[in-house]
Formats: C-alpha cells, sequence, structure tokens
C-alpha cells in the first residue's frame, strides 16, 4: 500500500499539552483526563489542512517523525540569547510524544506507533518574538518489493551474526 506524500509537515501554534496520565475516582474507577484533548483536535485539523487524506487502510511501512515543541519563555528568560532555547523542566518528553504520536495513529498517519523506527524530538523555549507550538515532520519509507522466488537460501552453519552491518563479508 502506497503511503501519503513524503514528507508531511504539520505546523501548530499554541502550548503543546502531553498525555495525562491514568487516574483513579474515589471509587476506584478509571479515567483518563481530558486536558490534551484540545491539542490533540489541533493536530488532527493541522494535518487536514496540509492536504493529506486518510487512506482505506493505513500504510505499514516504517515512518521517521520529527518534532520541535516550542514553548512560553518565563520571564527569567527575557534577557538571555533571542534564539530558541533548551527547556529542561516538565513537562515530560514522554508525555508529549505519546499525544502526538497517539494522535498521528487515530488519524490512519499509520497503523500503529511501533511502525515509527525513528524519532527526533526537542523541547525549546520559543525565540524571543515568536509564538509557542510545534513542528512535526513525518516521512514514510516505502519498504522494497519483496522478491517471491521458489528457492530458498539456507543459513550457514557455525557462522557468527553480524549486528547491523548487513552480510557478514
Amino acid at each position: 500500500m502506497n503511503p501519503s506524500p513524503n514528507p508531511i509537515e504539520i505546523v501548530l501554534v499554541g502550548d503543546p499539552e502531553p498525555t495525562p496520565r491514568l487516574r483513579f475516582t474515589k471509587k476506584g474507577r478509571k479515567y483518563t483526563p481530558d486536558t490534551a484533548d484540545a491539542w490533540k483536535h489541533a493536530i488532527g485539523v493541522a494535518l487536514l489542512r496540509t492536504g493529506w487524506r486518510r487512506q482505506a487502510e493505513p500504510p505499514t511501512c516504517p515512518f521517521e517523525v520529527r518534532i520541535l515543541m516550542y514553548f512560553d519563555r518565563p520571564k527569567y528568560l527575557a534577557k538571555a540569547s533571542p534564539e530558541a532555547l533548551p527547556k529542561g523542566t516538565k513537562p515530560d518528553i514522554d508525555n508529549l510524544i505519546k499525544a502526538i504520536l497517539d494522535e498521528l495513529k487515530s488519524m490512519g498517519v499509520y497503523r500503529d506507533d511501533g511502525q515509527v523506527f525513528s524519532l527526533n524530538v526537542q523541547k525549546l523555549w520559543v525565540a524571543a518574538g515568536a509564538n509557542p507550538g510545534a513542528r512535526i515532520t513525518i516521512t514514510s519509507h516505502p519498504e522494497p518489493e519483496r522478491n517471491v522466488s521458489s528457492t530458498r537460501k539456507r543459513p550457514v552453519r557455525n557462522q557468527q551474526p553480524t549486528l547491523g552491518a548487513g552480510r557478514p563479508g
């Protein structure tokens, strides 16, 4: 199945929101707070504005995702460098990523977030004078056609595997 045109670039304005943790009521029932729902909806709307359209079946090829998240600058950084600066405070980067990857899955960009083989994420204080938001780039990597052949190569016995280097020389 052919994936969407490459790459898809989504630009969002607004504070990035993390997926909240599962909570329990006093009676012990589980629920997830809806604090990230508006952010996830904004991701879906921005995705549709790129011209991307859902296919009958989501692609199954590997994907590469690059995410740049920009947060409002605190006042103590007002006199710091005007460029975007690394943000090493809450919210946790893994919860921010989860909100984005889950929404991309629910929109049908890919079947499962396990297809993401490369993830590059940065969490930054926004540059002076700029707005908070995010830039998400999704690149699909179609797998080569599988050559189905009646002849099958048998593995060589007693040969040490080589990790990540392809076939041993």
